[in-house]
């Protein structure tokens, strides 16, 4: 009878402890999904942020051409994009 219980007791203890595997797994299976989803995330947002400071310095240095362009007494021609 007791030698039963035993049993039955360890049985419990092995589906408990392979339960806590499975969840420990998953968990850890979530955190590294989410880390490279994150990673990815950072990853975009840098280059979207590259490309917008890319494109603001071009508009400035255009500005700047076409102020250099009225300063010296010409027209800028927006069509081809340069002083005549």
């Amino acid at each position: 009878m007791i030698l039963a219980v035993i049993a039955a007791a360890l049985e419990h203890a092995r589906l408990i402890l392979t339960i806590a595997a499975v969840v420990v797994a998953v968990a850890l299976m979530a955190a590294v999904y989410l880390e490279g989803r994150s990673a990815g995330h950072r990853a975009a947002v840098e280059a979207v942020d590259a490309q917008n400071e890319r494109a603001a310095r071009a508009a400035a240095d255009a500005d700047r051409s076409v102020d250099a362009c009225y300063d010296l007494g010409r027209k800028w021609d927006v069509a081809t994009g340069r002083c005549r």
